[in-house]
């Protein structure tokens, strides 16, 4: 297969993910359905337009590699510590009960423990990709449900180690070595954590430091991927889960000051890779089996999603967790995740499980992912009936107290002499706000000196989102390059349509673009420097100026005369 029919290949299975995305997203459903309806369309069962199918899989697995990057950036150790016991132990009891659970149910049917175990590690995945999207956009990351269900998706994310280790134990009859593969496997992840631990600590935030100082762009970029990648190969070089590694690395960058940025350079690349993930996955379902097999596959998803949903209802229930929050979270698990897959292809390799099952697996698997984002929903609705609100996200007093202080705040982008004079009237009025930006040492002196204060670049949705624009008071721009003004307006505006905006016009020319692009109220400096120089003159020649006034100079004794109503555009923006 020559480079340029993979890329081709590469640009059918993009462009049929868009095409039905988009339309999916037309009609008001999760994108996901239409990646992985596309897959099934195009795939080698259907109309079989692809012809290098493993190597597209294989560049989709960097979608998993960079989405668990990003999930790791947003988990810093401290919220990881947050978990806790029950965390850990909803996880592990959730995986537990339903290897068990197929385990048992296997008997009747004649199939051997083993396979009943391999089921079981299958069925007990779901999926980090598709919830992690749908909570995300539903703003329910920090709701009880969602922090429930995300720490029982990292336990399930790190035991994919074990699990496939414990496939070829499984496949020679539980005899053999498996204390040795499991204290190996042990070791080698120790190494690794260490590995990254000194990268982290030392060379990562030097080498962060100077891409953020010399502001191009791209060495920016470069250098998130690079570490994400560089950790996603050597967990397979060491013979763990290569998405480990990607999740590793993030966490230990999370506690970086450049984490948010990070994840806004990663992001764009990250979801072209994961919907040609998707994509992937759909590929494997066959139609034709699928239809013939109708009535099974239907029996074996019911199954799957009820068992699935009242074991890890139950779970979170005996943890002491409120009843709809533990519906909530028994309905987003309900389902069969990316790593299932991986486990399933392990087990067929090492004969556990049959071509006949493999394919009813992976067709279940399809059609409960197709199923997941709908699940999610629905749970909020039978929880909301359920009673005691649970339909409304439930915030942890860590997130509660965050969300509270966030809470009609201002954004204020730029940190120089006029965005720290703006933060010290908000502080002085007692406004929440939180300032952005994109200097390194300009933050870093900031935080140091007790400013709420993010880096990243502004300019960029995600940066915004993360900032909480949707619940902002306003934004107010202080930075003085006019198309990067512009371009934080233009990005503030898609996100917020109703957002206040004020923002700052160095050259009178650049005025009206800023308006155009949506800025509420305008501080014309050129006008208002016109305004100051004409008292000044005036008062130096003698001449009273009505309407002047004296004011202190910030950092100054000398008193200078200003217009006391200096000249603000309050000409209507786009809303």
């Amino acid at each position: 297969m020559d480079t340029f029919s993979l890329l081709l290949d590469i640009v059918v299975a993009l462009g049929a993910a868009l095409t039905l995305g988009l339309l999916l997203a037309r009609l008001g459903q999760s994108p996901i359905v239409g990646y992985l309806l596309a897959g099934v369309l195009i795939g080698p069962h259907a109309l079989a337009l692809l012809r290098a199918v493993d190597e597209v899989r294989g560049m989709a697995e960097l979608g998993v590699a960079l989405l668990l990057f990003t999930i790791g950036l947003e988990l810093p150790w401290r919220r990881l510590r947050i978990l806790g016991f029950a965390g850990v132990g909803t996880g592990v009891l959730q995986i537990l009960l339903t290897v068990a659970l197929l385990m048992v149910v296997a008997l009747p049917f004649r199939v051997p423990v083993a396979t009943g175990a391999a089921l079981g590690l299958v069925f007990a995945f779901s999926s980090t990709a598709v919830v992690f999207r749908v909570l995300t956009d539903r703003a329910e990351l920090d709701s009880v449900p969602g922090r429930v269900s995300v720490g029982i998706l990292l336990v399930q994310d790190i035991a994919v180690i074990p699990a496939l280790i414990l496939l070829p134990v499984l496949a020679a009859g539980l005899g053999g070595d498996a204390p040795q593969l499991l204290g190996g496997a042990l070791v080698r992840g120790l190494v690794l954590i260490a590995a990254f631990v000194v990268l982290a600590k030392t060379l990562m935030p030097v080498l962060l430091s100077w891409a953020a100082a010399i502001r191009v762009h791209e060495l920016f970029v470069i250098l998130a991927l690079t570490f994400c990648l560089g950790a996603t190969w050597a967990a397979h070089a060491l013979g763990l889960s290569p998405v480990l590694g990607a999740f590793l690395a993030g966490v230990l960058l999370a506690d970086s000051p450049f984490s948010n940025q990070m994840r806004v350079e990663v992001g764009s690349l990250r979801s072209g890779f994961l919907a040609l993930f998707f994509v992937s996955i759909g590929m494997l379902a066959d139609p034709a089996w699928m239809v013939g097999g109708a009535p099974l596959l239907a029996g074996v998803v019911v199954a799957i999603v009820a068992v699935k949903a009242v074991i890890a209802a139950g779970v979170v229930r005996l943890f002491g967790y409120s009843g709809p929050a533990a519906l909530v979270v028994g309905l987003t698990l309900a389902h069969i995740g990316e790593l299932s897959f991986v486990v399933a292809e392990v087990g067929r390799g090492e004969g556990l499980i049959d071509a006949g099952g493999f394919q009813l697996v992976v067709s279940a698997a399809v059609l409960t992912l197709l199923l997941a984002p709908y699940l999610v929903v629905a749970s909020r609705h039978l929880a909301s009936l359920a009673g005691r609100g649970a339909a409304r996200p439930e915030l942890s007093s860590e997130a509660e107290a965050a969300a509270a202080a966030r809470a009609g705040h201002v954004i204020v982008v730029g940190c120089g002499p006029t965005g720290s004079r703006v933060v010290e009237a908000l502080r002085d009025v007692g406004s929440p706000y939180l300032v952005i930006e994109l200097n390194a040492q300009t933050v870093r002196k900031a935080r140091g000196a007790g400013t709420e204060i993010e880096f990243g670049d502004a300019s960029q949705a995600e940066t915004l989102r993360h900032a909480g624009v949707g619940t902002a008071r306003a934004l107010i721009v202080t930075v003085p390059d006019p198309a990067s003004a512009a371009a934080i307006i233009e990005a503030a505006r898609t996100q917020k349509p109703d957002l206040p905006i004020v923002a700052r016009a160095r050259y009178a020319r650049h005025a009206h673009r800023l308006i155009e692009t949506g800025a509420d109220a305008l501080l014309n400096e050129e006008v208002l420097m016109g305004e100051h120089l004409a008292a000044l003159s005036l008062k130096l020649l003698g001449l009273a100026a009505e309407g002047v006034a004296r004011v202190e100079p910030p950092g100054g004794t000398t008193p200078s005369p200003v217009p006391s109503e200096p000249q603000v555009d309050l000409t209507g923006g786009n809303r």
